[in-house]
């Protein structure tokens, strides 16, 4: 039981669902501003995005293991350096979860396209979307050659959790009438990019910790390409963008001027801990900021 719980990857898991839920209880504002009655009718949306986004992370983590596993990615994992512990699972019971999630994902995902009031023609720019989203999360590690051995895993993560699991739940519970302006589009597209540059973050840090055994497995992540010193540059350089991007969106001044200070302490204490190697306590930091940022991005 203890190492199907560490197999879900708790402390990554927010990844899926704090994008949904700014998205999410960013449209019930709006919706409260207009038309007060459409919030409740709002609530299985949510709910269905919500499993969604989980669903497709979990598969998402279970078919990194598994064509991890049977292409021998796993041999040159140094055990030592594991956020969490690796249950002692057969590359079989990977695939069943994967299979199993993923098409949990696409009959939620599936559920959610029916229901949702929007027109033909959003429906079906959803269905390509969900299929891209399908595609995507095998190419990452399961085609011949995987996008996420390349350098591009963080642009992939901020793409489909952060902006789509975002911008989509928005869109969604809006039934498709977003204005184009700032109020209307522009405010939830920046909170997107903020939330997507954190959960891209939560990769770096994975990939900082693995860079030697990334090497040695011919995994060409971007922190590999980058090295240890450029890449925990870059990684502190992405958190305090989405730091700036969220303290210019919310309209809770006085709670974002005390988080201000509790970003910058997260932040001096993950580029600590990544100095000096302390992988684990950078990614419950790096955790920490995802949550306060989603308090200050909802409002």
């Amino acid at each position: 039981m203890l190492n199907f719980i560490k197999n879900l990857r708790p402390l990554s898991l927010w990844a899926s669902y704090l994008p949904v839920i700014i998205g999410g209880l960013n449209a019930v504002e709006t919706l409260q501003l207009e038309k007060k009655a459409a919030v409740a009718s709002a609530i299985p949306l949510f709910v269905l995005c919500l499993l969604v986004a989980i669903f497709l992370q979990l598969g998402s983590n279970y078919a990194n293991e598994y064509y991890d596993s049977i292409n021998g990615v796993d041999k040159y994992k140094d055990k030592t350096l594991e956020v969490e512990s690796r249950p002692n699972l057969e590359s079989e019971v990977y695939k069943k979860r994967f299979f199993f999630n993923t098409t949990m994902g696409a009959i939620t995902g599936l559920t959610l396209v029916n229901l949702t009031p929007l027109d033909f023609a959003s429906k079906v720019v959803m269905l390509i979307i969900g299929i891209v989203s399908l595609v995507a999360l095998y190419a990452y590690a399961g085609s011949k050659r995987p996008y996420g051995h390349s350098g591009f895993g963080e642009l992939a993560v901020f793409t489909f959790f952060g902006s789509v699991g975002t911008l989509g739940t928005y869109y969604i519970e809006l039934g498709g009438q977003i204005t184009c302006t700032y109020q209307g589009l522009g405010k939830i597209v920046l909170k997107a990019v903020s939330i997507g540059l954190v959960i891209a973050g939560m990769l770096m840090i994975n990939n900082l910790r693995d860079i030697q055994t990334d090497s040695q497995a011919q995994k060409r992540t971007i922190m590999v390409k980058l090295g240890a010193k450029r890449g925990v540059i870059v990684y502190i350089s992405t958190t305090l963008l989405a730091s700036l991007i969220a303290f210019i969106t919310t309209r809770i001044y006085l709670l974002t001027i005390s988080c201000i200070f509790l970003v910058i302490l997260i932040n001096i204490r993950q580029f600590i801990n990544l100095k000096e190697q302390n992988y684990k306590d950078a990614f419950i930091y790096n955790t920490l900021l995802g949550f306060v940022l989603t308090v200050i991005l909802i409002f």
